[in-house]
Protein backbone atom coordinates (compact mmCIF):
# COMPACT_ATOMS: atom_id res chain seq x y z
CA UNK A 1 0.00 0.00 0.00
CA UNK A 2 1.00 3.52 -0.40
CA UNK A 3 0.06 6.12 1.43
CA UNK A 4 0.59 10.06 1.05
CA UNK A 5 0.15 12.40 4.15
CA UNK A 6 -0.01 16.18 4.68
CA UNK A 7 -0.52 18.95 6.58
CA UNK A 8 -1.82 22.87 6.92
CA UNK A 9 -3.27 25.13 8.89
CA UNK A 10 -6.15 27.37 7.68
CA UNK A 11 -3.46 29.43 5.22
CA UNK A 12 -2.21 26.92 3.70
CA UNK A 13 -5.69 25.03 3.12
CA UNK A 14 -6.33 25.63 -0.51
CA UNK A 15 -2.68 24.07 -1.55
CA UNK A 16 -3.52 21.38 0.71
CA UNK A 17 -6.21 20.21 -1.75
CA UNK A 18 -4.38 20.54 -4.89
CA UNK A 19 -2.04 18.29 -3.47
CA UNK A 20 -4.09 15.97 -2.19
CA UNK A 21 -5.64 15.63 -5.52
CA UNK A 22 -2.29 15.34 -7.68
CA UNK A 23 -1.61 12.68 -4.91
CA UNK A 24 -4.65 10.65 -5.71
CA UNK A 25 -4.94 11.11 -9.37
CA UNK A 26 -1.51 11.17 -10.24
CA UNK A 27 0.89 10.14 -7.79
CA UNK A 28 -0.72 6.82 -7.75
CA UNK A 29 -1.52 6.87 -3.58
CA UNK A 30 -3.95 4.21 -2.56
CA UNK A 31 -4.03 6.62 0.88
CA UNK A 32 -4.53 10.17 1.01
CA UNK A 33 -5.06 12.03 4.47
CA UNK A 34 -5.16 15.91 5.00
CA UNK A 35 -4.11 16.78 8.81
CA UNK A 36 -4.22 19.91 10.13
CA UNK A 37 -3.27 21.61 13.89
CA UNK A 38 -6.81 19.91 15.12
CA UNK A 39 -5.38 17.05 14.86
CA UNK A 40 -2.49 16.91 17.13
CA UNK A 41 -2.90 14.63 20.22
CA UNK A 42 -3.66 17.12 22.95
CA UNK A 43 -1.23 15.70 25.61
CA UNK A 44 1.72 16.53 22.66
CA UNK A 45 0.13 20.12 22.32
CA UNK A 46 0.08 20.70 25.86
CA UNK A 47 3.64 19.58 26.65
CA UNK A 48 5.29 21.00 23.24
CA UNK A 49 3.00 24.06 23.30
CA UNK A 50 5.84 26.41 23.92
CA UNK A 51 7.19 25.82 20.52
CA UNK A 52 3.98 24.62 19.00
CA UNK A 53 2.65 28.08 19.54
CA UNK A 54 5.34 29.75 17.84
CA UNK A 55 4.26 31.85 14.98
CA UNK A 56 6.94 30.76 12.57
CA UNK A 57 6.79 27.25 10.48
CA UNK A 58 3.31 27.13 12.94
CA UNK A 59 5.34 25.91 15.22
CA UNK A 60 9.30 25.59 13.65
CA UNK A 61 7.61 22.73 11.49
CA UNK A 62 7.57 20.25 14.72
CA UNK A 63 4.02 18.99 13.51
CA UNK A 64 5.83 17.66 10.37
CA UNK A 65 8.29 14.99 12.57
CA UNK A 66 5.09 14.03 14.85
CA UNK A 67 2.35 13.19 11.60
CA UNK A 68 5.14 10.98 9.81
CA UNK A 69 5.83 9.34 12.85
CA UNK A 70 2.03 8.65 13.87
CA UNK A 71 1.40 7.48 10.18
CA UNK A 72 3.89 5.54 10.39
CA UNK A 73 2.93 3.57 13.14
CA UNK A 74 -0.51 3.24 12.04
CA UNK A 75 0.23 1.74 8.30
CA UNK A 76 1.49 -2.17 8.24
CA UNK A 77 4.91 -2.92 8.05
CA UNK A 78 6.59 -2.90 4.10
CA UNK A 79 4.01 -0.27 3.25
CA UNK A 80 5.00 3.30 1.47
CA UNK A 81 4.47 6.52 3.09
CA UNK A 82 5.27 9.54 1.10
CA UNK A 83 4.83 12.96 3.61
CA UNK A 84 4.84 16.24 0.85
CA UNK A 85 4.22 20.05 2.28
CA UNK A 86 0.82 21.32 1.21
CA UNK A 87 3.19 23.73 -1.71
CA UNK A 88 3.77 20.38 -3.62
CA UNK A 89 2.07 19.04 -6.08
CA UNK A 90 2.67 15.20 -8.04
CA UNK A 91 2.97 15.41 -11.95
CA UNK A 92 3.54 11.47 -12.44
CA UNK A 93 3.42 8.74 -10.40
CA UNK A 94 5.79 7.96 -7.05
CA UNK A 95 6.54 4.53 -8.11
CA UNK A 96 9.82 5.75 -10.21
CA UNK A 97 11.09 6.83 -6.74
CA UNK A 98 10.19 3.60 -4.89
CA UNK A 99 11.71 1.91 -7.35
CA UNK A 100 14.75 3.95 -7.53
CA UNK A 101 14.87 3.78 -3.40
CA UNK A 102 14.45 -0.02 -3.26
CA UNK A 103 17.58 -0.61 -5.63
CA UNK A 104 19.55 1.46 -3.34
CA UNK A 105 18.50 -0.68 -0.27
CA UNK A 106 17.18 2.10 1.49
CA UNK A 107 13.94 2.91 3.79
CA UNK A 108 14.11 6.15 3.28
CA UNK A 109 14.68 8.14 0.77
CA UNK A 110 16.14 11.45 1.20
CA UNK A 111 16.70 14.62 -1.21
CA UNK A 112 19.56 16.52 -1.87
CA UNK A 113 19.84 20.13 -2.06
CA UNK A 114 23.09 22.03 -3.64
CA UNK A 115 23.28 24.34 -0.54
CA UNK A 116 26.00 23.69 2.00
CA UNK A 117 25.25 22.26 5.67
CA UNK A 118 27.27 24.50 7.67
CA UNK A 119 25.29 27.71 6.35
CA UNK A 120 21.94 26.52 6.62
CA UNK A 121 22.14 24.38 10.07
CA UNK A 122 23.45 26.69 13.16
CA UNK A 123 26.39 24.95 15.09
CA UNK A 124 25.03 24.40 18.17
CA UNK A 125 22.84 21.49 16.65
CA UNK A 126 26.45 20.23 15.20
CA UNK A 127 27.44 19.94 18.35
CA UNK A 128 24.22 18.79 20.09
CA UNK A 129 24.40 15.83 17.45
CA UNK A 130 27.68 15.07 17.92
CA UNK A 131 28.67 16.22 13.79
CA UNK A 132 30.59 19.17 14.37
CA UNK A 133 33.42 18.13 11.33
CA UNK A 134 33.70 18.25 7.70
CA UNK A 135 32.03 15.30 6.68
CA UNK A 136 28.89 16.98 8.18
CA UNK A 137 29.75 20.51 7.64
CA UNK A 138 30.71 20.60 4.10
CA UNK A 139 28.15 17.77 2.97
CA UNK A 140 24.94 19.45 0.90
CA UNK A 141 22.09 19.80 3.11
CA UNK A 142 19.34 17.02 2.67
CA UNK A 143 15.74 18.69 1.72
CA UNK A 144 12.80 17.97 4.11
CA UNK A 145 10.36 19.32 2.22
CA UNK A 146 8.67 15.78 0.68
CA UNK A 147 10.13 12.16 2.31
CA UNK A 148 9.40 8.29 0.96
CA UNK A 149 9.44 6.03 3.62
CA UNK A 150 9.18 2.21 3.32
CA UNK A 151 7.90 1.04 7.30
CA UNK A 152 10.24 -0.91 9.00
CA UNK A 153 11.53 -0.99 12.02
CA UNK A 154 14.86 0.93 10.94
CA UNK A 155 12.57 3.72 9.20
CA UNK A 156 10.11 3.69 12.32
CA UNK A 157 13.16 4.51 14.93
CA UNK A 158 14.96 6.71 13.15
CA UNK A 159 11.58 9.08 12.98
CA UNK A 160 11.21 8.40 16.60
CA UNK A 161 14.58 9.85 16.63
CA UNK A 162 13.89 12.72 14.46
CA UNK A 163 10.85 13.97 16.53
CA UNK A 164 13.14 13.09 19.83
CA UNK A 165 15.71 15.56 18.07
CA UNK A 166 12.73 18.11 16.85
CA UNK A 167 10.89 18.46 20.85
CA UNK A 168 14.14 20.24 21.72
CA UNK A 169 13.72 23.84 21.58
CA UNK A 170 17.85 24.78 21.33
CA UNK A 171 17.77 22.23 18.10
CA UNK A 172 14.42 23.45 16.31
CA UNK A 173 14.10 26.82 16.74
CA UNK A 174 16.37 30.07 15.83
CA UNK A 175 17.74 30.36 19.53
CA UNK A 176 21.37 31.60 20.00
CA UNK A 177 23.58 29.92 21.98
CA UNK A 178 25.80 32.30 23.20
CA UNK A 179 28.72 30.50 23.93
CA UNK A 180 29.10 28.85 20.72
CA UNK A 181 30.95 30.57 17.54
CA UNK A 182 28.68 30.45 14.25
CA UNK A 183 30.22 28.57 11.51
CA UNK A 184 32.08 30.69 9.14
CA UNK A 185 29.22 32.35 6.06
CA UNK A 186 26.61 30.87 8.35
CA UNK A 187 23.27 32.33 7.07
CA UNK A 188 20.22 30.87 8.50
CA UNK A 189 19.01 27.78 10.08
CA UNK A 190 16.70 25.50 8.67
CA UNK A 191 14.84 24.12 11.82
CA UNK A 192 13.42 20.46 10.98
CA UNK A 193 15.41 20.11 8.27
CA UNK A 194 18.40 21.01 9.92
CA UNK A 195 17.83 17.94 12.07
CA UNK A 196 16.09 15.29 9.16
CA UNK A 197 19.51 16.02 7.22
CA UNK A 198 22.14 15.32 9.66
CA UNK A 199 20.38 12.40 11.16
CA UNK A 200 20.05 10.91 7.81
CA UNK A 201 24.20 11.43 6.85
CA UNK A 202 24.49 10.05 10.62
CA UNK A 203 23.03 7.32 9.39
CA UNK A 204 25.16 6.85 6.53
CA UNK A 205 22.04 7.19 3.73
CA UNK A 206 22.76 7.96 0.79
CA UNK A 207 21.00 11.27 -1.17
CA UNK A 208 18.70 11.44 -4.11
CA UNK A 209 18.34 13.97 -6.59
CA UNK A 210 15.45 16.19 -6.02
CA UNK A 211 12.33 15.25 -8.68
CA UNK A 212 10.77 18.76 -8.87
CA UNK A 213 11.70 21.10 -10.86
CA UNK A 214 14.26 22.51 -8.98
CA UNK A 215 16.29 19.10 -9.37
CA UNK A 216 16.81 20.21 -12.91
CA UNK A 217 16.97 24.06 -12.33
CA UNK A 218 19.17 23.80 -9.20
CA UNK A 219 19.82 27.47 -9.61
CA UNK A 220 16.67 28.16 -8.42
CA UNK A 221 17.96 27.52 -4.81
CA UNK A 222 21.77 30.45 -5.70
CA UNK A 223 19.08 33.33 -4.52
CA UNK A 224 19.03 35.07 -7.89
CA UNK A 225 23.12 36.03 -8.11
CA UNK A 226 26.07 34.22 -9.43
CA UNK A 227 24.57 31.86 -12.43
CA UNK A 228 26.92 29.86 -14.01
CA UNK A 229 26.75 29.47 -17.54
CA UNK A 230 26.31 25.91 -18.57
CA UNK A 231 29.63 25.78 -20.45
CA UNK A 232 31.53 26.49 -17.41
CA UNK A 233 29.50 24.40 -14.90
CA UNK A 234 30.53 20.60 -13.46
CA UNK A 235 28.49 19.01 -11.42
CA UNK A 236 30.50 17.92 -7.67
CA UNK A 237 32.45 21.39 -7.95
CA UNK A 238 31.99 23.99 -4.97
CA UNK A 239 31.02 27.39 -5.75
CA UNK A 240 31.38 30.53 -4.03
CA UNK A 241 27.91 32.49 -5.04
CA UNK A 242 28.56 36.43 -5.62
CA UNK A 243 25.81 36.71 -2.70
CA UNK A 244 28.10 34.16 -0.33
CA UNK A 245 26.33 30.92 -1.08
CA UNK A 246 28.33 27.87 -0.97
CA UNK A 247 26.65 26.03 -4.34
CA UNK A 248 27.46 22.58 -5.39
CA UNK A 249 25.27 19.93 -7.61
CA UNK A 250 26.52 16.75 -7.24
CA UNK A 251 25.90 14.10 -9.68
CA UNK A 252 23.51 11.12 -8.82
CA UNK A 253 22.69 7.46 -9.97
CA UNK A 254 18.71 7.57 -11.23
CA UNK A 255 17.16 9.22 -13.34
CA UNK A 256 13.28 9.33 -12.77
CA UNK A 257 12.52 12.03 -14.23
CA UNK A 258 10.23 15.57 -12.92
CA UNK A 259 7.48 13.82 -10.81
CA UNK A 260 6.79 16.81 -8.35
CA UNK A 261 5.87 20.09 -8.66
CA UNK A 262 6.62 23.44 -6.07
CA UNK A 263 4.21 25.85 -6.53
CA UNK A 264 3.58 27.44 -2.86
CA UNK A 265 0.27 28.44 -2.42
CA UNK A 266 0.15 29.77 -6.02
CA UNK A 267 -2.52 28.90 -8.62
CA UNK A 268 -0.65 25.33 -9.32
CA UNK A 269 -1.66 25.26 -12.99
CA UNK A 270 -0.37 29.12 -13.92
CA UNK A 271 2.72 28.36 -12.19
CA UNK A 272 3.39 24.88 -14.00
CA UNK A 273 3.16 26.95 -17.15
CA UNK A 274 5.02 29.22 -16.19
CA UNK A 275 7.75 27.06 -15.50
CA UNK A 276 7.48 25.36 -18.79
CA UNK A 277 8.22 28.59 -19.85
CA UNK A 278 11.15 29.53 -18.07
CA UNK A 279 12.81 26.16 -19.12
CA UNK A 280 12.66 26.52 -22.80
CA UNK A 281 13.31 30.41 -22.47
CA UNK A 282 16.25 30.09 -20.01
CA UNK A 283 17.56 26.56 -21.16
CA UNK A 284 21.15 27.33 -22.40
CA UNK A 285 21.94 28.46 -18.43
CA UNK A 286 20.46 25.58 -16.38
CA UNK A 287 22.35 21.91 -16.56
CA UNK A 288 19.83 19.48 -17.29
Amino acid sequence: MKHYINYADVNFRKAQFYASTSARLLGGFDVCRQYSPADIDGEFKEKHGHILNLQKGGGYWLWKPYFILRSLREINDGDYLFYGDSGVMFTASVSPLIDAMNACGQDIMGFELPLIESQWTKRALFIAMDCDEKKFTDSNQILSCYHLIKKTRFSVAFYEEFLRLSCHENNITDRVNGDVVPSAGFIEHRHDQSIYSLLYKKNNLSPFRDPSQFGYFPFEYSGGYGLIDENEFHRGKLYHLSNGRKFRVNEHEHDYGEILFHFRRGNPIKELILHKLRFWSHRRQIPV
